[in-house]
Parts: structure tokens; sequence; C-alpha cells
């Protein structure tokens, strides 16, 4: 895995986002799944990262949620904003 420090920091948001959806995800998302996401989440965001102010990051994360799902739509969650001074990232629900 890329241990760069790019990746480090996507790897942490992309953590972060997965355990916000996981918690609001219906049916519950097993480990296997959370596992997947979160690898696919982090090689989506670095580019966003490094290339896009912190106000595009939700954007990127939600298209990379968008290309995960392979269901039927649902009330899954989406990311609504990224807060980087407290290292939080707020997720909603639709509808």
């Amino acid at each position: 895995m890329d241990r760069s420090p790019l990746n480090l920091l996507a790897g942490l948001w992309a953590a972060r986002i997965v355990d916000g959806y996981a918690t609001r995800a219906r049916p519950a998302m097993s480990d296997g799944a959370r596992s997947v996401l979160l690898d696919h989440l982090t090689l989506r965001l670095g580019p966003a990262i490094a290339d896009t102010p912190v106000g595009d990051w939700p954007e990127a994360a939600n298209a990379a949620l968008d290309a995960w799902e392979d269901e039927a739509r649902t009330d899954r969650p989406r990311v609504s904003s990224f807060d980087e001074a407290a290292g939080v990232v707020r997720l909603r629900v639709p509808g």
C-alpha cells in the first residue's frame, strides 16, 4: 500500500467517512464491505485532497460513494462537509 503522506491523509479521511457511512447504512455493512469501501475511498480522495479546496471534497467523496454503490438506490448517507480543524466528516441521510 502507498504510504505517502497524501495517501495516509486520504486514508484517514476515508476511514472517517466509512465509520459515519456504516453507522447510518441500512442494512448494516459487513467488515469486508467496510474494508472494500475504505480502499475505494482512499484511492479516489487522494486527488481531491491534493488538488481542490476542502469545500470541494464532499463532491469527490460522494462521487466515490456513488461509484461504489452498485445496488438499487436507497437512503444511503452522503458527505455534507469536512472540518479540517476538528478532523470531522459530517454526513447526512438524503430525503
